[in-house]
């Protein structure tokens, strides 16, 4: 088995790209959802393994949030357009 087959969250990030318009849900009692821009998509250990993390510029107050990848759902999907 490689190496990368063991980083969490490597086969998920293949769904997103930077730029992607993305929706998750905090934890806790209220469970509020947010909504948010990729601006980076980066691997990071955490408890002695690998995991994907993305760092986010959250909608509600602008500020830069790290989630990890998985916790994600795509809203939708950055165009490119040629000019």
């Amino acid at each position: 088995m490689d190496k990368k087959d063991n980083v969490f969250g490597l086969k998920t990030s293949k769904k997103f790209k930077i730029g992607d318009l993305v929706s998750w849900k905090s934890f806790g009692k209220k469970k509020e959802k947010y909504f948010g821009v990729i601006i980076e998509i980066f691997e990071r250990e955490s408890g002695g393994r690998k995991i994907v993390y993305t760092r986010i510029v959250r909608f509600s107050d602008s500020k830069k949030v790290t989630i990890p990848i998985v916790s994600l759902k795509l809203a939708s999907e950055r165009k490119t357009y040629e000019i």
